[in-house]
């Protein structure tokens, strides 16, 4: 007979931001806006409150980004001199 161990599962475990949505916007649209803005780099929406959880979402990525040491190279290009 065969016995398997039951598997542990892992759960991420959540890592509380520190943001509040303030009361003059849509919380709806801030929190849409927030999850828009870690999967992308471009601006969809132009409501003010999908912008202020969009803006939100990009501090938040830089933020950890330096925390972990993580560094930003400048952007490539070519320098035609005539």
């Amino acid at each position: 007979m065969i016995t398997t161990l039951p598997r542990k599962k892992r759960r991420l475990t959540p890592t509380p931001v520190g943001l509040a949505v303030p009361l003059h916007l849509d919380d709806e649209l801030f929190k849409a806006g927030y999850d828009h803005g870690l999967q992308s780099n471009q601006l969809t929406n132009f409501k003010a409150s999908f912008r202020a959880g969009f803006r939100s979402a990009k501090q938040e990525l830089r933020e950890t980004r330096r925390r972990e040491g993580i560094l930003t190279f400048p952007a490539r290009g070519k320098l035609v001199l005539r």
